[in-house]
């Protein structure tokens, strides 16, 4: 009993119940998180909850947002990362690509880097970038857009 942490007046061992186990915890054994007036174990709050990596609040795993190993919130995820129209991978929004997919403009979709180097090109005249089906070879210019 040496090593637990006793309530120096009833000369106790001081204990809390984990609001999602119900187990009863020793302070000396186990240690507690409280979250939003609730005590958890460190266990179940690990199984619970994450903090966002980007700006670092505390979430509810059912709101988990995954992106190289990262953990992100909702709001993080969806002001920070994009799904390439092109391909459907997530990607940094940044690092997107506005890219014209027909010879109108006002059809653009947004694509990664590797769907642009693969499959669309810079117009050397207007310098936006077109799906390679709508760009042709100009010798002397590069390529130029149908649009």
């Amino acid at each position: 009993m040496a090593n637990e942490i006793l309530d120096e007046e009833n000369c106790e061992v001081e204990t809390f119940t984990c609001t999602e186990c119900s187990g009863e915890h020793s302070l000396e054994e186990v240690e507690q998180v409280e979250h939003d007036g609730s005590s958890y174990c460190q266990s179940c709050y690990d199984d619970k909850f994450f903090n966002c990596y980007d700006c670092g609040d505390v979430t509810d795993v059912g709101e988990r947002h995954t992106h190289d190993d990262d953990f992100y919130c909702e709001d993080c995820y969806s002001e920070r990362f994009s799904c390439c129209d092109r391909c459907e991978s997530t990607t940094y929004r940044d690092d997107m690509t506005e890219v014209h997919i027909n010879s109108r403009r006002g059809s653009e979709e947004y694509w990664c880097n590797r769907c642009v180097s693969n499959y669309a090109s810079r117009c050397s005249d207007c310098n936006d970038t077109w799906h390679d089906d709508y760009t042709r070879e100009v010798y002397g210019t590069g390529r130029v857009c149908d649009g």
